[in-house]
């Protein structure tokens, strides 16, 4: 086996050249979320020409590609990236065509080379050359290039595991973490609050209720409450945050609105139940109806209809748990030597800011579940975001020596 891991990281260094090629070729197609088709039929092509044993298409359009690994091995480690990528924003902030893949002082430039088809195309490619080089894996390997993870973390990779009937021993996410190891990250929701009130001309608002304005309290209140959440933290994650991410009333034109709504984030860590997010809200709504007694309002956990680029439509519940793994543990600390022997480097064990596929996988599946990844966090959603071809290739040596490190015996 150690012999197998030599030829598999040289192999990843003597072909780099392809993987920066396959990396290119996927960043250059435009992949938002519930419009990855085109990038999903790239990702299955490269699946096929590295003679993965089984590659399919599920009905939410993720691809998921299996690597059969020692007869009578009872272990499964699942690989996981998303596909899609946010929006390139003002583009005269760009330096560079932002679907141009443009390689520059040994980086690659592009919207999601970062978050996250570097990780996705070093992932296949790490299992592709286990594949090429006919080494088989002490274990049953399957990736997932999921559909629709930045707006809606975790369910399609729930989708794959509930409905293929696959089941994990351990998650690899590729985010980015700066090839650094993450035990967790903090959970989120999205909290719906509207106000109602009664329209009238607005020439006239004496004969109308205006709904924004029992809202500018609520808002004031929730400021305030932030800044409470700094009393109580967890060791690993942090702090719980608050902040309005969304508002609007309607109708719109001269009239007085008869509804206002807001979309409050909340981050959230263990200990923290959708119970807990609700009360605290009705906490808000209470201190205000103390200075406005007369008005309307309700509040949830927003139920979100999402329409996949196959027609398919799921209602996601926008609460996604806290998951974390005590750096300690053995899962861990093994991660961590086989990573730091396949890269070269220090690997240090860190937490994301940000959520990922962990919240279903950890947060509600108990899977073990780690993260490991090429680029800087700080790069993900930015202009000019980019990757350099080093994390890339070095992520491609972590993965594949997961794969053949992780469970054997």
């Amino acid at each position: 086996m150690e012999n197998d891991l030599k030829t598999i990281l040289d192999a990843v260094e003597e072909n780099a050249a392809e993987l920066i090629e396959f990396c290119r070729e996927i960043v250059k197609i435009p992949s938002y979320s519930g419009k990855e088709e085109a990038v999903a039929k790239v990702i299955a092509k490269w699946m096929h020409e590295f003679e993965f044993d089984n590659v399919m298409t599920d009905e939410l359009g993720s691809v998921i590609g299996f690597i059969e690994g020692n007869v009578g091995n009872d272990h499964l480690l699942l690989f996981d990236a998303h596909m899609d990528h946010v929006d390139v924003g003002r583009r005269e902030v760009w330096d560079f065509e932002p679907f141009g893949a443009i390689l520059k002082d040994n980086a690659i430039y592009g919207r999601g080379v970062v978050d996250m088809k570097g990780a996705l195309a070093s992932q296949i490619f790490a299992m592709g050359m286990v594949q090429r080089y006919g080494i088989t894996p002490p274990t049953d390997l399957c990736m997932a290039a999921v559909v629709f993870e930045e707006l809606h973390e975790g369910l399609a990779v729930k989708h794959i595991i509930e409905n293929i009937g696959i089941n994990p021993d351990c998650v690899v996410l590729g985010e980015p973490s700066n090839l650094n190891l993450s035990v967790g990250q903090r959970g989120r929701a999205e909290i719906e609050l509207i106000t109602k009130g009664k329209t009238s001309h607005g020439s006239m608002p004496e004969l109308g209720k205006n709904a924004i304005y029992p809202m500018t309290l609520i808002i004031n209140e929730i400021k305030k409450l932030n800044d409470t959440l700094t009393l109580k933290s967890h060791p690993l994650l942090g702090k719980g945050s608050v902040t309005i991410i969304d508002i609007s009333s309607s109708p719109g034109g001269n009239v007085v609105p008869d509804k206002c709504r807001i979309v409050v984030d909340r981050r959230i860590i263990p200990g923290e139940t959708e119970e807990v997010l609700i009360n605290e809200m009705h906490d808000v709504l209470n201190t205000v109806k103390e200075q406005i007694s007369d008005f309307e309002v309700s509040v949830r956990i927003i139920d979100e209809p999402v329409k996949f680029f196959t027609n398919k439509t799921l209602i996601n519940h926008k609460f996604f748990p806290t998951w974390y793994f005590e750096p300690s543990i053995p899962l861990i600390q093994t991660t961590k030597t086989v990573l730091e022997k396949a890269v070269g480097q220090q690997v240090d064990v860190i937490k994301w800011l940000f959520s990922t596929d962990g919240v279903y996988t950890a947060g509600i599946a108990n899977i073990p579940t780690i993260g490991f990844g090429p680029g800087e966090e700080e790069q993900a959603h930015t202009p000019n975001e980019h990757l350099t071809i080093d994390q890339l290739v070095k992520s491609a040596k972590g993965y594949a020596a997961l794969a053949l490190e992780l469970f054997k015996k």
